[in-house]
């Protein structure tokens, strides 16, 4: 995490992705956009469908590069960096959290969790503990050994925030995470998120449609044709 409390823990400056087809004129899905983001807020990105948010989201995640423009996560400039570098990077400091969940089948509860430590190259029992302590604290101790396919929409959603907790990273970037969700779950999940942040000090960015987690978020960046339309303070 960045020691810099005041410093934006994310900082991007001119973003701009095209999307080239041959058969089709360009796209450009983001258009020279600017923002900052500090240490502990929750941000939803709003805007309707081909606005740019998840575009935008991906890039913040360094899991699409710009075509123009520049990324600091935690005072590090990451579209500087090699894919070697930004793999590392990514496993270290952002956590990603999905509206279809993305879990392993084949794997247990626990094991969907200790994934993104091993990837990291964490081993047990470190790893172990590590997300024994963060089943813990998101109240699924009761189905450590359970497979995803038994849980029910809001404990798969669970199991994802604890997944992309666990490493503690300093970011957590969630696409749509009440999608697949009924609205009970749906804002239970986001309530249990933006406790759980605010208690570790991550910032959360949220794209989504749903106009429920509004007064969750500290902020909303609207986008409307690959640019910020306008922030806000629910």
């Amino acid at each position: 995490m960045s020691d810099g409390f005041h410093l934006p823990v994310i900082e991007a400056e001119n973003l701009t992705k095209v999307y080239f087809n041959h058969s089709h004129p360009s796209v450009q899905a983001v258009k020279g956009v600017g923002l900052k983001i500090e240490r502990g807020e929750m941000v939803l990105i709003s805007g309707p469908n081909g606005s740019g948010k998840t575009t935008l989201l991906s890039m913040l995640g360094c899991l699409l590069k710009p075509h123009a423009g520049t990324i600091k996560i935690c005072g590090r400039e990451v579209t500087a960096l090699g894919q070697k570098e930004l793999t590392e990077f990514r496993l270290r400091n952002i956590g990603f959290i999905f509206q279809n969940f993305r879990l392993l089948d084949s794997l247990t509860v626990m094991e969907n969790i200790e994934l993104p430590l091993v990837l990291a190259g964490i081993r047990r029992p470190v790893s172990r503990e590590r997300a024994a302590a963060v089943i813990e604290e998101l109240r699924m101790s009761h189905r450590p050994d359970f497979h995803p396919s038994v849980l029910s929409g809001g404990e798969k959603q669970r199991v994802a925030i604890a997944r992309a907790l666990v490493n503690d990273p300093a970011v957590i970037l969630a696409d749509e995470p009440t999608g697949s969700l009924d609205s009970n779950a749906g804002q239970a999940a986001v309530h249990l998120l933006r406790d759980v942040a605010r208690k570790h000090g991550q910032t959360v960015v949220i794209v989504s449609h749903d106009e429920r987690i509004r007064h969750f978020a500290d902020r909303i960046i609207s986008m409307e044709d690959g640019r910020v339309k306008k922030e806000e303070r629910p």
